[in-house]
């Protein structure tokens, strides 16, 4: 672990939020989204035979598996990479009251180990200066899972920060689209489905989207002000979202 880190390459955007220091806000530049399979294949390259890419992927799941499963009994995790513990989400009126999936929740709970913080603090970030900053997404928000830039849930709000992202224009390719990473098949969200539209904000219902991951895009003709475009202008989120 003494290796030195690579610098994370990042882009800046408006910041949005209001009554906050700083113009602008860094966003990492991701260029994907990994899982077991290619995180091993990703180490077999740079380790050679010494590490067989298959029997790493089948020992990394019965970790898990194994985590998991303590997880439910009850046991708090600590890896050094990351912390996990379960929470019970939702409230009780009496003592005698029982669980219920109704009213409750169980949600587990991940945050930074200590090996993660060290190697965060000795990282830094390379701020790639390409992209204009007159029309972008700057940020996503699973309502139900609370996660930034990463996992949605079909069916449920997201929020989406940006600049100059309201919908406007007649022209049919008008919309929010997610797209399938793999597939390509574009999913547009209806227009009904839309429930807040404005210059640096959108809340969309998130589609029936199936398991993969998804690239998020706002295609609108609205211009700031005055005269709609001729033509749609898009723009796409830099990170890859994930339906689990």
């Amino acid at each position: 672990m003494s290796k030195k880190s690579q610098p994370i390459k990042a882009l800046l955007y408006p910041n949005p939020m209001k009554n906050v220091k700083g113009t602008y806000m860094a966003r990492t530049s991701t260029y994907g989204t990994v899982g077991i399979k290619e995180i091993c294949k990703s180490k077999s390259k740079k380790r050679g035979e010494l590490n067989n890419p298959d029997s790493m992927e089948f020992y990394v799941n019965l970790f898990f598996e194994e985590m998991a499963e303590l997880l439910t009994l009850g046991y708090n995790i600590n890896t050094g990479y990351f912390k996990a513990a379960v929470k019970i989400n939702g409230t009780f009126d009496t003592k005698n009251d029982d669980f219920d999936s109704e009213k409750h929740k169980i949600n587990f709970k991940f945050s930074q180990g200590n090996i993660m913080r060290k190697i965060a603090k000795g990282t830094k970030a390379q701020i790639l200066h390409l992209r204009p900053f007159n029309f972008v997404i700057s940020a996503v928000k699973d309502v139900y899972s609370g996660s930034l830039n990463e996992i949605i849930t079909p069916g449920n709000n997201l929020i989406i920060d940006g600049v100059k992202i309201k919908l406007v224009g007649e022209h049919p390719d008008v919309g929010v689209y997610f797209i399938n990473v793999d597939s390509k098949k574009q999913t547009k969200v209806a227009y009904n489905e839309v429930a807040i539209n404005q210059n640096n904000k959108l809340i969309v219902v998130i589609p029936n989207l199936a398991s993969g991951n998804y690239q998020l895009v706002i295609s609108t003709q609205y211009a700031g002000s005055g005269t709609p475009l001729n033509e749609p202008r898009s723009c796409s989120l830099v990170q890859t979202l994930k339906v689990i």
